[in-house]
């Protein structure tokens, strides 16, 4: 028996896609509503060319980062409400910065152990969400939470806190005099992470996971075949075409957003040569106000 495919199912494949709405009801048909195996087919097919999901944001809401005054972390969390107009409140807006604080203060290692950190005023941050859900009778959410530590970690929030993100690297050789401006530096790598189309999932390629890995040589391959290229081929443009897999999505790998002829690890060697220094990205977060909801359907009658 065929899957019944909802208006909510459809809207949210075409919010991750961009793709027609019948275009994405076909697939999702075909795919008995399965959201991930209709992306699968649409870029099998070539209709849909992006490796990685974009995500129209489905929720408002302010992304906060808090760095440490040593750079030796940073935390960065997702706080949503219903509305733009709560998004600009300047309580809801404070609230996130303080929540990001409080993950940073108490090392808070998740999102559960998060919501009982002590925020300034005593409160703790899930009696926080709570007073405030009360204070504008919005379904308020914290959504993601996320730490980083390293030798140099920087963060940049993007306007009116519609993204944020941090970056760590490992320092060596790094005097106190050179720390700052190599910090400001840094930040340039935090705004790509930001910037970045499509943003990147991964540090580098090691961090790849091997499921990931499979699913796309195997949409490669079959993208391949679909184009009539010699089955003993195949396999070799196959792994050209990983390269550019690790292009868009590793971080390290990607082209910089202020030089695109230069990727962001030349970018990094470039800022630690002007430091005296050598700098190694080791890890970063990020989010993008939303992008979580798009991409699970939340919030979708």
């Amino acid at each position: 028996m065929a899957a019944t495919i909802t208006a909510a199912q459809v809207k949210a494949l075409r919010d991750d896609t961009g793709l027609p709405m019948m275009d994405c009801k076909k697939a999702l048909a075909e795919a008995d509503g399965d959201k991930d195996k209709a992306i699968k087919l649409l870029r099998e097919r070539g209709e849909l060319k992006a490796a990685g999901r974009q995500g129209r944001a489905a929720a408002e809401g302010y992304a906060a980062q808090a760095v440490a005054s040593d750079n030796s972390a940073g935390a960065i969390v997702e706080l949503n409400c219903e509305t733009d107009f709560s998004a600009r409140n300047e309580t809801f807006v404070g609230l996130a910065q303080a929540i990001a604080a409080a993950g940073l203060a108490t090392g808070a290692d998740s999102l559960d152990a998060l919501q009982s950190a002590p925020l300034a005023d005593g409160r703790t941050v899930k009696e926080a969400v709570e007073d405030i859900r009360n204070q504008i009778r919005e379904k308020i959410e914290l959504s993601s939470y996320q730490r980083v530590t390293g030798d140099l970690v920087v963060g940049y929030t993007h306007m009116n806190g519609v993204a944020s993100s941090l970056v760590a690297a490992k320092a060596e050789g790094l005097t106190d005099d050179k720390r700052a401006a190599a910090a400001d530096e840094l930040r340039s790598i935090a705004m790509h992470i930001v910037a970045a189309f499509p943003a990147p999932r991964f540090l580098d390629r090691s961090q790849v996971d091997q499921a990931t890995l499979d699913n796309e040589r195997e949409i490669l391959t079959n993208i391949t075949r679909n184009e009539g290229k010699p089955e003993a081929m195949i396999a070799k443009i196959v792994d050209g075409r990983m390269n550019s897999f690790y292009k868009d999505n590793c971080l390290v790998d990607q082209a910089y957003v202020r030089e695109p002829k230069q990727s962001v690890k030349a970018a990094t060697d470039d800022i630690a040569k002007g430091a005296g220094a050598k700098l190694t990205l080791i890890d970063f977060a990020r989010v993008k106000v939303g992008e979580k909801a798009s991409a699970s359907g939340e919030g979708e009658e």
